[in-house]
């Protein structure tokens, strides 16, 4: 599901918090995503930026990825890490901890190290934003 602002005064105030603690502007920025992969579920291998090519047409309203803020909103007992493949780790969800990192360099070149994916969730849900 994809939240707005307008949706509730909780997302609104998670945007708030967002933009204060990363100092980064939710204006341009996409809608709140809540994922739930459920038992099974996972998420392929991936980026979270784009090339200019691939969505032209997106760049000229937003921009591209600077940043993703992910919120872990279960544990889960097997399975369900962020797995950072150029990196060699991962990060195991715990609920309410929160993962940043920014998709682009300074210079707003792609950072491809950052290409990331959900493992597979064993047990219990696996639900982030």
């Amino acid at each position: 599901a994809w939240l707005r602002d307008e949706d509730s005064p909780v997302v609104a105030r998670l945007s708030q918090l967002i933009s204060a603690l990363t100092n980064l502007t939710m204006e341009t920025a996409e809608e709140i995503q809540i994922a739930n992969y459920g038992i099974g579920g996972y998420y392929s291998p991936h980026v979270d930026f784009y090339h200019k090519l691939e969505r032209p047409a997106y760049f000229g309203k937003v921009g591209n990825r600077i940043a993703t803020w992910m919120t872990y909103m279960s544990d889960v007992e097997w399975g369900g890490a962020t797995v950072f493949p150029l990196f060699g780790g991962y990060i195991t969800p715990k609920k309410g901890s929160t993962l940043f990192w920014y998709n682009l360099h300074a210079s707003g070149e792609v950072d491809y190290r950052t290409l990331h994916a959900g493992q597979y969730c064993f047990v219990n849900h696996c639900r982030n934003t």
